[in-house]
């Protein structure tokens, strides 16, 4: 019975150290077992939920009676919205390498988002106050290029943060309608484009967690003319126009994916090194 165990016990040490065997000459030949099992389109996919904000301003005329006559005024504001939620898509392609740690990257997104407007045309009608409201629903597909620094840029889950960079043009969409009297204001659609800055900053916990911070400058309409009340409308507007000149969004961004990507650390850069293969097995749970 002894021997039997002796020989059992020889014959399991033997297959666990062939295991490891087999274990480090592939890692001796790759550099390291290759972990991820996604196509790297998905490893690249985020989404996130954003709150979003914009500045714009008016331009209009009144009909008022100042005098006693009827007479067009012409008045002019700035318009803030009033707070503002959206979604966005996005990935982005490697354009360049910069190092070790380092890419430039070619980024395309998809944005949906919505704004509220409040005191749109303040001060139009002195003699009642006229404090008007209205929904401007955006979507947008802002491209343009990033300097990537850490787990992103590279596709790595050992960096453990990431800092982003980038500027690019934001070609959108827009729907806005008015507070109306009636039930089904009327709606204006516009296209417009803006040129953005961004910054992300992030860290890999399980996955890629990034805050985003995307600022778009440059007019774009929203509102003309004098269609975007119905006739008879109770304020007097002849002519009227609404433009935006500006738009923040904060977003929070995972990549959801991310969890497939390869640990490539210090334990797999050298093909010789018992230390670092020491490391890389543990990592690995190889016995």
């Amino acid at each position: 019975m002894k021997f039997k165990l002796a020989i059992l016990s020889v014959f399991l040490f033997l297959l666990n150290y062939g295991n490891a065997a087999f274990g480090q000459d592939d890692y001796v030949r790759q550099g390291y077992v290759k972990q991820s099992r996604l196509p790297r389109s998905l490893q690249k996919f985020q989404f996130g939920l954003s709150s979003y904000g914009s500045n714009g301003y008016y331009k209009g005329y009144f009909r008022s009676r100042p005098d006693g006559l009827y007479r067009s005024i012409y008045y002019e504001g700035p318009a803030v919205s009033k707070g503002g939620l959206g979604v966005v898509l996005g990935t982005y392609s490697r354009v360049a390498k910069l190092g070790k740690r380092a890419a430039i990257t070619w980024d395309l997104d998809f944005a949906y988002n919505v704004a509220y407007w409040k005191g749109i045309g303040a001060g139009f009608y002195k003699e009642r106050e006229w404090n008007n409201g209205g929904v401007t629903s955006q979507m947008s597909l802002p491209t343009g290029f990033s300097l990537k620094i850490g787990s992103d840029a590279r596709l790595e889950k050992n960096h453990r943060f990431c800092l982003n960079f980038g500027a690019g043009i934001n070609p959108m969409f827009n729907t806005t309608k008015l507070e109306d009297t009636v039930d089904k204001p009327i709606k204006q659609r516009r296209f417009g484009y803006a040129p953005y800055l961004r910054f992300e900053a992030g860290v890999f916990a399980g996955i890629c967690w990034k805050l985003r911070v995307n600022y778009a400058i440059g007019e774009f309409r929203l509102l003309e003319d004098y269609q975007n009340w119905h006739k008879p409308n109770p304020f007097g507007v002849e002519k009227f126009e609404l433009k935006g000149n500006s738009g923040l969004t904060v977003s929070l961004i995972l990549m959801p994916f991310s969890f497939d990507w390869p640990d490539n650390g210090w334990w797999n850069n050298s093909r010789t090194s018992t230390k670092m293969w020491k490391g890389w097995k543990s990592r690995n749970k190889i016995d």
